[in-house]
């Protein structure tokens, strides 16, 4: 079973909700949005907590800071699956891999970039299904996302 994981990205600030070293987030979604136009909030995990959460006093939750969600936050899932480099795909990532391209004469390979979606029930870049055995074999590698790295797609 593969791990479960998100990742936001807020286009007002231009980054991604990062904690301490990158550690744990906790998305929490509203009933409705509140008069700040906030749909829910990012709690970042203190890494610097000893406490158990299953403790009685609740471990360090109710301090761990905070970032409110908004309509516009991007909010990516966890492919499940790493790259040729060990690096964690995420929708949204843009990738570097090589094809074959078939064409009379000898077979010769060929680098192309695509972005990571999510589409009913499977995850794609550019026309192919995102699946573990892929990564090694056409060489997929992680060389940033849409965000951050739009003119990314523009190399081939």
């Amino acid at each position: 079973m593969r791990e479960i994981k998100f990742r936001v990205f807020d286009p007002k600030n231009g980054t991604y909700f990062r904690g301490w070293d990158d550690s744990e987030i906790t998305i929490t979604f509203f009933h409705e949005e509140n008069e700040k136009g906030e749909i829910g909030y990012i709690q970042f995990k203190d890494l610097g907590c000893s406490c158990n959460p299953d403790d009685a006093c609740g471990g360090c939750v109710d301090i761990w800071p905070t970032e409110p969600l908004t309509k516009d936050s991007i909010i990516e899932q966890f492919t499940g699956l790493k790259d040729k480099n060990g690096v964690e795909i995420y929708e949204g990532d843009v990738m570097r891999y090589k094809v074959v391209n078939v064409s009379l004469g000898p077979i010769e390979w060929e680098t192309r970039v695509g972005v990571v979606e999510f589409v009913p029930a499977m995850f794609i870049c550019g026309k192919f299904q995102l699946k573990a055995f892929q990564m090694e074999r056409y060489e997929f590698e992680v060389i940033g996302n849409i965000h951050e790295n739009k003119n990314m797609l523009n190399q081939s």
